[in-house]
């Protein structure tokens, strides 16, 4: 398979007054069309950061990005913004939904952004929430829905304009045990249909769902399960003790759901600040 993703030696440096503070050191790492990846890695390991710089949320200091063979370095804020609507779909932790839109509604926002026709909206938006199973509460508010229903709200705004490329970060951070299942088996569903999904996370049951694993220490990559689990070496890995994450992840257990192709989502919002790096 193509890759969809190239990072070629990225760094990220960032100030705190005069204090340097390495978030990625010369990180390279490609990913391949289909495939399904989890990063991992604790809190301040660099994985955040870089998914911030593949979702372009956040620029390199150093180093080259292509997305879709498009060098992403050289786009300007507004050509960023249109290749996020056109590319890629995002899924935060938190939700992001907009309180006093239904969920349809929320679902629309990136077809706004896109231009799409009202009548065309609400058709595609209702798709998108039958995709994830929630075409009965179109017209109910967030808050008349569960965490769980939030959340796939979310993922149906992320995936409605089609995006080869589905990021999410800690996406089941707050929600329980049984939901959180519920959500991973969704993005199984979307990357058997070819979508390639990324999810950060500290979990390891939740990286077990992914045909890859890639562990981040200290800003850089220190462990790669490799496509399909294979183990692959890793060039330079930052000084210190071996990564503590065993063997190559499992593949997705269970049946998923019958979630069709690919799809997008509304710009996520910045990068974190340096103190919280992650």
């Amino acid at each position: 398979m193509s890759a969809l993703v190239k990072l070629d030696a990225i760094t990220k440096v960032y100030w705190m007054g005069e204090v340097e503070v390495q978030a990625l050191r010369g990180v390279s790492l490609e990913l391949s069309r289909g495939e399904m990846v989890a990063i991992m890695g604790a809190s301040g390991s660099g994985k955040s950061t870089t998914l911030n710089v593949i979702g372009t949320l956040d620029r390199p200091t150093g180093g080259r990005y292509l997305l879709d063979d498009e060098p992403v370095e050289e786009l300007d804020e507004v050509e960023l913004a249109q290749l996020r609507n056109r590319k890629i779909g995002f899924v935060f932790q938190s939700f992001n939904l907009l309180p006093r839109d239904t969920a349809l509604a929320n679902v629309e926002l990136p077809m706004v952004y896109a231009g799409v026709r009202p009548t065309e909206r609400r058709a595609r938006a209702a798709r998108a929430l039958a995709r994830v199973g929630l075409d009965d509460r179109a017209h109910h508010l967030p808050n008349q829905l569960s965490g769980g229903q939030q959340q796939r709200v979310a993922i149906a705004r992320a995936i409605v304009n089609e995006p080869p490329l589905l990021l999410a970060d800690e996406p089941t951070g707050a929600l329980d045990s049984a939901t959180t299942r519920q959500v991973m088996e969704l993005f199984c569903a979307l990357h058997a249909q070819g979508m390639t999904v990324v999810v950060v996370t500290h979990d390891r049951s939740i990286a077990d769902y992914a045909t890859r694993v890639v562990t981040f220490r200290d800003g850089a990559i220190v462990e790669d399960t490799g496509p399909r689990g294979r183990r692959v070496d890793v060039s330079s890995p930052v000084p210190g003790p071996a990564s503590s994450v065993p063997g190559p992840a499992s593949s997705v257990p269970g049946p998923t759901s019958s979630v069709p192709g690919p799809a997008s989502s509304v710009p996520g919002p910045s990068s974190s600040p340096p103190g919280g790096l992650s």
